[in-house]
Formats: structure tokens, sequence, C-alpha cells
């Protein structure tokens, strides 16, 4: 019975245990909770001290790059005002070079034409040596002796009747090369230099189509010479060395005399070989750029 008993409250005492120990843990989570909440805010406020030093911690910084970026901005443009500066004075010291280089060129021409004009004048006085002196000493021929068969010797090199040795003696080469000059002029084939043997060589030399001169005929002849494949030459009015040269390599190919002057018989060379090639039948390389300028200015559909 009192074993009974015992069990009992023994039985008693440990249901009054299990209800209330979940209980006491429950409300003691519940007690942390709550000072945990209210220690949260504790926490979780700012320091008015610390919020101000940090702003102006931020605001320092904020300064510090405005500054920085500020003189970064002011090193560029000091940067491309130099080199501008630098660019202008490039430019005003190349201005300088180039004003003092066409100042130099211009002198250049002006003493190159003015040695052509008297070389021009030169040669005028040498060809006209037979017109200073008596008609008895007229014919040249072959024997004679004299200072105008020196004349005439540099004349017929520089006409194209060349290669003669300038000496004061006429002789049967000399006499050969006045006949090859007669034929080809029309004149009377004696190989005597007579006076319209020296007439046609002061004509051929005193003409404008040749180094050194200026003729407006020159434009037409400078085209159709560029057009024919004798080219790059700059059409103007002025005969110069490139002219000449170009003339010669013509006169070459055509068989004709080489002199580089533009004489009547070069001159019709010239136009006849302009005409036989522009014209139906004619074959040329400049055929092609013809026919390309042609179907760019709309008269085109040409193959």
């Amino acid at each position: 019975m009192k074993v009974r008993k015992r069990i009992i409250v023994l039985l008693t005492i440990f249901f009054t245990l299990s209800i209330s120990l979940p209980t006491a843990v429950a409300n003691e989570g519940e007690e942390q909770q709550d000072i945990d909440s209210e220690q949260a805010p504790e926490d979780q406020v700012d320091d008015p001290a610390e919020d101000e030093a940090s702003q102006e911690n931020e605001q320092a910084d904020e300064d510090n790059s405005s500054i920085e970026l500020e003189a970064e901005q002011e090193e560029v443009t000091n940067e491309e005002g130099r080199d501008n500066e630098r660019e202008s004075q490039y430019e005003e010291e190349r201005d300088n070079e180039d004003e003092q280089q066409q100042g130099i060129d211009s002198e250049q021409v002006l003493e190159k034409q003015s040695e052509l004009e008297q070389e021009n004048d030169q040669d005028k006085k040498e060809i006209s040596t037979w017109s200073t002196q008596s008609t008895t000493s007229l014919p040249l021929q072959e024997g004679d002796r004299s200072d105008q068969v020196i004349a005439l010797k540099k004349n017929l090199n520089k006409v194209g009747f060349g290669q003669i040795k300038v000496t004061d003696y006429y002789g049967a080469f000399t006499t050969k090369r006045v006949k090859e000059f007669q034929k080809y002029y029309g004149l009377k084939v004696t190989g005597k230099a007579d006076a319209s043997t020296f007439d046609k060589i002061d004509e051929l030399l005193s003409s404008p189509l040749q180094q050194g001169k200026r003729h407006d005929s020159l434009i037409p002849l400078k085209k159709k010479l560029n057009w024919t494949g004798y080219g790059n030459i700059k059409v103007t009015t002025y005969f110069g060395t490139f002219m000449e040269e170009k003339v010669k390599h013509f006169q070459q190919d055509q068989g004709l005399p080489v002199s580089g002057m533009i004489d009547e018989k070069t001159e019709q060379s010239i136009n006849d070989l302009f005409s036989s090639t522009f014209q139906r039948g004619g074959r040329h390389e400049k055929i092609m750029t013809l026919k390309e300028s042609l179907n760019q200015l709309g008269f085109g559909e040409i193959k």
C-alpha cells in the first residue's frame, strides 16, 4: 500500500515537471527575444558625430577627386595648346621654306631663261655669218678653209645633219651632209653651201618651235604628242628640255633628222600620226583612254 502511494507520488511529480519545464524554456526564449529586440535598436543607432565625420571625409574625397580631375583637364588643355603652338610654328616654318624655295626656283628659272636668251643671241650671230661676207665668198665648197665653214658645221649639227667634226676645213663628209640637207628640204643638191642653203639654216634656227622659246602653236602639238604616246608633256606655250627630249624621240622613231626642233616636216609628221591613229581602223593604246573618256562623258557604250 505504501509502495503504491509512492509510485503515484512519483508519477505526479513527473507529470508536473514535464508540463512546467517546456513552459519555462519557452518563457526564457521569449524573454531573450525581448532583450534582443530591445538591444537591437541600441546597436543600430548611429552616432551623429561619427556620421558628420564620415560625411566630411566623403566630401573631402569628392573635393580631392574634383581637384585632381580639374588638374588633369587643365594639363590636357595645356598640352593641346602646346601641340597647336608647335603645329602652327611648324606650318609657319614650312611656309617660309616653301616661299624661300619658290624664290630660289624663280631665280633659277630666270637665270636659265637668261642663259638661253644669251645662247640664242650667240646662235643668231653664228648662223648669220654668211650675210656679213661678200657674195664672192659663196658658195662654200669642198677644200675651203674659213670661219664660215666652222659656223656651217655647227649649225648643220644643230638641225640634225650632224656628227660633223667642227674645224675650219670643208671636207668630203661636210659635202655629204650638205647634199643630204639640200635634198631633204627640196633645195638644189650640189654639196656646196650657197646662199639658199644658209637661208634655210637661218630659218630653222630662228624658229620659235625649239628649246627655250615660246609659241601658241606648241599647245596643240604637245597635246598630239601626248595622245600619240610621247606624253607626260606639260601643255604650255613654253618649249622646255623635256619637250625637246620627246621631239627627238619622235623624230628618231619616224626616221626624221634628230634635232629636237619642230620644223615643217616634223610638224607634218606629228599631225599625220595623230590623224592616222584616231580614225577608223587605227590602233593605239591611247584609243582605250579615248573610249573610256567618251563613256564617262555620256557618249558611251563603246567597247
